[in-house]
């Protein structure tokens, strides 16, 4: 099976187009098609600017289906999707309305000020 898929992806695909498929996968990502570069024996450099190429593909996709995808769920009759799509249409609008209300000088300590309200929030004193 090994050397099915190892000729699968060095002869038929090639290293190059191999390496920028796996980059696309959701779990993979680039913690998979870096190593794999450098097991098919390419160098550093081509292998991290295909890796990230091929990881940004599939960003301006999603954020152009994602709309209707969510509106279609919430059109649902099925009651899990509905919720599903509800769920993240809360979530997108919390996380929307906190970064408005971010101004720039805040964004360098941000994560702090975050941090902070947390722990201060979990104290009992």
């Amino acid at each position: 099976m090994k050397e099915i898929i190892e000729a699968f992806l060095y002869e038929i695909l090639g290293k190059e187009l191999s390496v920028f498929i796996c980059s696309m996968l959701p779990v993979i990502e680039l913690r998979g098609s870096i190593p794999m570069a450098f097991a098919l024996g390419m160098p550093w450099w081509e292998s991290y600017i295909i890796s990230v190429i091929g990881n940004m593909i599939p960003v301006p996709i999603i954020l152009i289906v994602i709309n209707s995808l969510l509106r279609w769920m919430s059109a649902s009759k099925i009651k899990l999707c509905n919720m599903f799509a509800n769920f993240c249409s809360e979530k997108s609008r919390k996380t929307v309305q906190e970064l408005r209300s971010i101004r720039f000088g805040d964004c360098a300590f941000s994560w702090l000020f975050r941090f902070l309200r947390r722990v201060r929030g979990r104290a009992r004193w």
